[in-house]
């Protein structure tokens, strides 16, 4: 496969994940609109909720950042140095992670128990199913680099 193609491919898989996550929160909270169930205190997980919704951006804005300045045109040759810098030495899927600790922080805040279950159902789909599909698809771009990296650091934190 050409490179064009791999990035093309790679880009395309990616590009529709924060839209699942999202649309996931979204079928939660049409669910919570109809069947109002609450979680606990809502003191409590406001103040958690809030504290994930102000990290959650700042954290999805670092992995792009760091993302665009390793992954482009020289994917095929990057060192697991390369791969390792800024969020994604604690996490090969930190925009993942920022976009999941998004919706629950919304979902604390709502103080909404569907739009918690959605949310974890949605999460191990992406453990289980959906990353692990990226990651075959990285793994072919970028290389053994990036099985070492796969050994090296956690896929979530």
């Amino acid at each position: 496969m050409s490179e064009g193609s791999h990035n093309h491919k790679l880009c395309q898989y990616s590009a529709h994940l924060p839209g699942v996550i999202l649309a996931s929160a979204f079928l939660g909270l049409v669910i919570h609109l109809i069947f109002p169930i609450q979680l606990g205190d809502q003191d409590i997980l406001s103040f958690v909720g809030t504290l994930l919704l102000m990290v959650s951006p700042l954290i999805v804005m670092w992995a792009q950042k760091k993302r665009r300045e390793v992954y482009g045109p020289k994917a095929p040759g990057l060192s697991l140095q390369d791969l390792s810098r800024g969020p994604y030495a604690y996490s090969r899927h930190p925009s993942h992670l920022g976009l999941f600790f998004l919706v629950t922080g919304f979902a604390l805040v709502l103080n909404s128990l569907f739009v918690v279950v959605f949310i974890f159902v949605t999460f191990f789909v992406f453990h289980f199913i959906i990353i692990p599909k990226e990651e075959i698809l990285l793994e072919s771009h970028v290389g053994e680099s990036y099985r070492i990296y796969k050994e090296k650091v956690r896929m979530w934190i």
